[in-house]
């Protein structure tokens, strides 16, 4: 999170910085003194609309390369405090074995025990049990019979890991693959972000895409994704993964056109339909207006009285 804050929005919030006035600019009316900068419509707007967005990007993004990698979706959640038994280093998964190759596992009526240390959690977060297949050791026991307590499907991605050199499919390095989707697509979401927000009111069509301190930002969050995903010294201090391409971000990519449309949508309604801060700047305009005329009224009737004073004593 530190590092997307720091490095993801760095140049993005310098381009945005770097953005040249709006062309009508100096028609809008005047802002109103009690009118901050964060205001409430600034947040509902990011929160229950971009944000949502790029939420479905990235948990779209996640659960596809858990699926690809062998995981179900509903056996997801709360997979990491579901417990098994660790199988020995020799052993190897096959499922027409009544253990599935797991020869540490005993199965007393409706429990499980294992022959050497203990029944537990797997670690999800560490390299200790990346190389363990999860198919044998998430199992149960039923009437003495051992099953499978999670339902697998096949492997739709044979990709070979980095970092253990074995395949990733039913291993804790499924996990390390989907975070750093997760994050790549996190990355390419707030590049749109920052490109649909360059405006208050100009639509795109208006204006250039992008500028140029916006086009180096957007290779720069590039250049940054692809460290992350093909670095191997990075990959070890910071568990991200060389995702194939299809998972570094792509996903996203129809999420972002519909914040773009979302965006555009929302430009062209605030031109037509004014917020409550823009019906205040107006109100607080005409009654500017307002006085500069009565301001002016009484300098003409000043101006004729001295006129009238001026006459009456030349005629006198």
């Amino acid at each position: 999170m530190c590092i997307r804050d720091r490095y993801t929005d760095v140049l993005p919030t310098y381009a945005l910085c770097q953005e040249k006035a709006d062309i009508d600019l100096m028609n809008r009316n005047p802002m109103s003194k009690s009118n901050c900068l964060a205001t409430n419509q600034i947040f509902v707007f990011a929160y229950t609309q971009y944000g949502i967005i790029e939420a479905l990007a990235c948990l779209l993004t996640y659960f596809t390369i858990m699926s690809d990698f062998g995981w179900d979706f509903w056996d997801l959640f709360f997979l990491a405090i579901k417990t098994g038994v660790h199988p020995k280093p020799s052993d190897t998964y096959d499922a027409t074995l009544p253990n599935y190759g797991n020869t540490n596992i005993l199965c007393d009526r409706n429990h499980i025990r294992a022959r050497e240390g203990k029944v537990e959690v797997p670690d999800w977060l560490s390299m200790t049990d990346s190389k363990v297949d999860l198919r044998m050791y998430y199992l149960t026991c039923e009437n003495g019979i051992i099953k499978q307590a999670i339902h697998t499907k096949n492997c739709l991605v044979p990709q070979i890991s980095s970092v253990t050199r074995i395949p990733v499919c039913f291993t804790t390095e499924s996990l390390k693959y989907a975070q750093s989707g997760y994050f790549y697509t996190i990355i390419l979401m707030q590049v749109t972000n920052a490109i649909q927000v360059r405006t208050l009111f100009s639509s795109l069509k208006s204006r250039v895409l992008v500028s140029l301190e916006m086009m180096h930002a957007i290779y720069f969050n590039i250049c940054l994704i692809l460290m992350f995903a093909y670095c191997f010294p990075i990959n070890l201090v910071f568990d991200t993964r060389d995702t194939i391409w299809f998972h570094t971000g792509i996903l996203g990519l129809p999420f972002s056109i519909l914040m773009m449309i979302v965006g555009q949508i929302h430009k062209n309604i605030t031109k037509v339909v004014p917020s409550q801060s823009q019906q205040q700047n107006r109100q607080l305009n005409n009654q500017i207006e307002l006085e500069n005329t009565e301001r002016s009224s009484e300098r003409i009737n000043y101006h004729e009285l001295v006129q009238l004073d001026v006459s009456s004593e030349l005629n006198q």
